[in-house]
């Protein structure tokens, strides 16, 4: 096979189309996976991620797997959202978990971030 030349124009557009179809076939992967982690979500199921969601633990493997609540940390999640409720800022409800002792989701200290990501998840979203 003769050597590819860079100032050859037929091969340099070959070389072009073959790099349009390898990036349009990127993308149609990645947009299958999308939609399919976004259908298995919408019907209960878990897509996988570094984390679980405090409150919840995932039940079952591969395919079958899915997000249930946590019962050890239901009364927390519960408790946050009440909290929110009332109006309390995100770091006041961090500063009442902390005195009561309640476990965050690393172990530690409760903070307006981890209170936040817990209502985040913990409001139900429009699909």
């Amino acid at each position: 096979m003769p050597r590819d030349d860079p100032d050859d124009p037929y091969r340099r557009f070959v070389r072009q189309v073959m790099g349009a179809a390898a990036e349009l076939e990127r993308g149609m992967i990645a947009a299958r996976l999308r939609t399919g982690r976004r259908r298995k979500r919408e019907r209960g199921g878990y897509t996988g991620g570094p984390t679980v969601p405090f409150g919840q633990r995932v039940e079952g493997e591969g395919k079958d797997a899915h997000l249930v609540a946590d019962p050890h940390h239901a009364s927390t999640v519960a408790k946050i959202v009440e909290l929110r409720g009332a109006r309390l800022t995100l770091a006041a409800i961090a500063d009442r978990l902390n005195a009561e002792r309640l476990p965050s989701p690393q172990g530690s200290r409760w903070h307006a971030t981890s209170v936040k990501r817990v209502l985040l998840r913990a409001e139900p979203r429009e699909p």
